[in-house]
């Protein structure tokens, strides 16, 4: 019962610090459908997913803390229709 009790004020522990000493980071997504085209389109960002010092106003993103900071982008394609697609 004792390890039991360690483990589980441990695990708390370390899950409490993670969000009070988590670097700035966004977890940005969309709801819409946004349909591929052959000129450029403006990507929505329109859900914020989980975020810690980046506001995100429907797709202007905003840092709060001077930094270098890593990006990246996935994309998800999917549909209705029928077809091809080319990676």
């Amino acid at each position: 019962m004792k390890i039991r009790l360690i483990s589980v004020v441990a695990l708390l522990a370390a899950i409490l610090a993670t969000r009070v000493f988590a670097a700035p980071f966004a977890q940005l997504s969309s709801t819409e459908t946004q349909k591929a085209n052959t000129t450029p389109q403006i990507v929505t960002l329109n859900s914020n997913d989980g975020s810690k010092g980046i506001d995100n106003n429907k797709g202007k993103v905003t840092i709060k803390e001077a930094g270098s900071y890593f990006l990246m982008a996935a994309g998800q394609i999917g549909g209705t229709g029928k077809g091809t697609v080319r990676l």
